[in-house]
């Protein structure tokens, strides 16, 4: 009980006061270091949601020697990241662009994720506007089932890449799905999107799939993403790997009771 209490304290600890002092020491930093020294860099953003790919996407784009990855730069619980609420526009874009200034290769690549945009009431037209310069890859896992399972699993072990734990130590838990909370992921993700066809700038974006990646990532980016980026193709590597290799019985455990649901549902999201 005491060690429980220790714990807690020192969680607490850091999240009130070490946290908020890191990020602004981070973001001084930052902001500095692009008001006095501007680089002229070529901005890439991955527009992806959460369980999509988009660390395996970031990681097959930063093994390009012109290219350098700077992360989710406004995401709310990391260091580098920007606050959850009272961030105007303005503050925001100074972020992302401070951000993107930080890399040290002619090209930067930075993530932003659903819950992100919906965060700060921002649109990838909105960020296309502001950055009309930028190239856009979205990327989307067409099986939204196996998206929904990934994310569970993620939030239920705190492990959202391998290397925040040892491979040895990670274990995916089962667990019941709930198929009211499942059918409102999929509306999220429709909707979310469902705005990138509207774009008109075409030459601005590309669009991926989680499956391209997994089985056929080198030819996808020799024929696909290099021409876009006006890139010369290099063998591209990660070290990000499949994490989750169970089957959806072994992983759902009330998968009886929603096997008739699951199976007469379209549950494939297509851009």
């Amino acid at each position: 009980m005491i060690l429980f209490c220790l714990v807690q304290q020192r969680s607490f600890y850091k999240a009130v006061l070490v946290r908020p002092i890191e990020r602004f020491l981070r973001r001084a930093s930052t902001s500095l270091n692009y008001i006095f020294n501007k680089k002229d860099i070529e901005a890439i953003f991955i527009i992806a949601s959460a369980r999509s790919g988009s660390y395996l996407l970031q990681g097959f784009l930063a093994s390009h020697p012109e290219i350098d990855a700077v992360g989710e730069v406004i995401n709310p619980d990391i260091v580098r990241g920007i606050r959850r609420q009272m961030v105007s526009r303005a503050e925001l874009f100074f972020h992302i662009k401070a951000s993107i200034n930080k890399g040290k290769k002619r090209m930067v690549v930075a993530k932003l994720l659903e819950e992100q945009f919906a965060m700060h009431d921002l649109t990838v037209a909105d960020l296309m506007h502001e950055f009309p310069k930028a190239k856009f890859v979205t990327l989307y896992r067409a099986s939204l089932l196996d998206q929904y399972i990934s994310k569970k699993i993620a939030e239920l072990t705190n492990v959202w890449k391998l290397g925040d734990k040892p491979a040895a130590e990670y274990k995916p838990q089962g667990f019941e799905l709930d198929l009211q909370d499942f059918d409102a992921f999929k509306q999220r993700m429709q909707d979310f999107y469902q705005q990138l066809p509207e774009i008109e700038n075409q030459e601005q974006l590309v669009s991926l799939t989680y499956e391209d990646l997994t089985t056929n990532a080198q030819t996808i980016f020799e024929t696909k993403v290099f021409p876009f980026l006006g890139l010369a193709p290099v063998t591209i590597e990660t070290e990000f790997k499949k994490m989750n290799k169970k089957t959806h019985e072994q992983t759902i455990t009330n998968y009886s009771e929603v096997k008739d649901r699951l199976e007469s549902k379209d549950y494939c999201l297509a851009v």
